[in-house]
This record gives C-alpha cells, structure tokens and sequence, in this order.
C-alpha cells in the first residue's frame, strides 16, 4: 500500500468521503492516525472482514504462529509424504460426523452458518434457530440453574433472569 501524503491519498483503502473527512478533522496527517482507529475505518478486502491493514497483520501473525511451532504438523519429519495427504482431508464435518452421535446429514463446511447454506433448513426452522442463545444452552444443559445473565458472556452485576424466561426453540418444527 502507497504512503498517503493527505487523507485523499486514503480514497482506495477508506472509499467513504465523510470517514476520510472525519479523520482530516482530528489528526493533521495520515501518519497521525492511530492503528486501531485506521483498522476500524478502512474498508474490507474483496471478500473479507478486515481491511488490508488488519489482514496483514493476522496473516502475518498466523504465519508466526505457525513457523515458529516446532511441532506444527506440516514441518518436515512430523509425518510422511502420505501421511500429510490424507491428513489434509479431514475437515471439521468430518470431525463432527466421527464424534457425534446423532448426524446423519452436515453441512460439507461445518464454518458456515445456516444461511450461508440454502436448502438446509425450513423458514420456520430458520426462526427457531435465531432464538438460541448461551445463556439457553446452558439452563437447557445445567441442572442447577434458576436464574442466568441474559448475556451469558457478561458477569452477573444486576438482574438475573429466570431461565424459563429466556426463549426456548421449538423443536417441534423439527419433526417429520
């Protein structure tokens, strides 16, 4: 990516005039902008979530991860040639399909959501899904819970909420 001498000199990496107005206002050049404010406000790589400050940086960090592992399983001498191959095969639907009990049919990518799947489930399953939370999983799961945060991933400073209260799918749309 070119230096940006002024904040027009952004237009490819932040397409958005007043994003790059905004900047002008509060810092006196490019190089001012701090990392993670410039990270937020750049636009994503064709077919990404992050801009191509972001998705430098993570792929340079995985590449760390990654040559720095001894034990990493593509480093030569770990396994054979054919080992490697069939190795490279497996995906996390596989993984799923070998250890869980009840499936019969997945998603080829298990990283996709439903929607990203068409076909998979029913408009009324759709809704159902959406309705799922932590918090629920975890009344459905635990035999001892009551009360629950509603964001399951926020400690408990207030009002805790009956678990018969957080909404429930029906599984009903299930059924054949």
């Amino acid at each position: 990516m070119p230096t940006a001498h002024d904040f027009e000199g952004l237009k490819n990496e932040i397409l958005d005039r007043n994003i790059r107005a905004a900047l002008a206002r509060n810092y006196r050049t490019p190089d001012d902008v701090d990392l993670y404010v410039g990270s937020m406000v750049e636009d994503p790589v064709v077919g990404g979530l992050v801009g191509s400050t972001l998705a430098c940086l993570i792929g340079d960090q995985f590449k760390r991860l990654r040559d720095g592992d001894r034990f990493y399983y593509e480093n030569p001498g770990i396994f054979t040639r054919e080992q490697l191959h069939e190795l490279k095969k497996v995906t996390l639907s596989r993984v799923i399909c070998n250890n869980g009990d009840h499936f019969e049919l997945i998603s080829e990518d298990a990283f996709l959501f439903y929607y990203e799947n068409p076909g998979i489930f029913t408009r009324e399953q759709l809704h159902e899904l959406k309705k799922v939370t932590l918090s629920r999983v975890i009344c459905n799961n635990g035999d001892h819970f009551e009360l629950i945060s509603e964001d399951a991933f926020l400690l408990p400073h207030g009002s805790m909420t009956p678990c018969s209260m957080i909404p429930q799918i029906d599984l009903s749309k299930w059924k054949e």
